[in-house]
């Protein structure tokens, strides 16, 4: 199977498949499909992570100028 749950990190997905042992027959398939943003707003942001970030997007502004 295939998830496409949206472009640039907007939304991610969980997909859930059942399939059973002996047959390896299918059983069941459910994906749901998350708006990323809804999620990552009540996030602590991890401080080492965001230095990174900060000091990346600093040098990328530069090169943009």
């Amino acid at each position: 199977p295939v998830i496409s749950s949206g472009q640039y990190g907007e939304k991610f997905s969980n997909m859930v498949i059942s399939v059973d042992p002996d047959t390896k027959n299918v059983l069941s398939m459910t994906n749901t499909i998350y708006d990323a943003f809804t999620y990552t707003a009540a996030l602590t942001p991890n401080p080492t992570v965001a230095g990174i970030v900060k000091r990346f997007a600093t040098v990328s502004a530069l090169g943009n100028s």
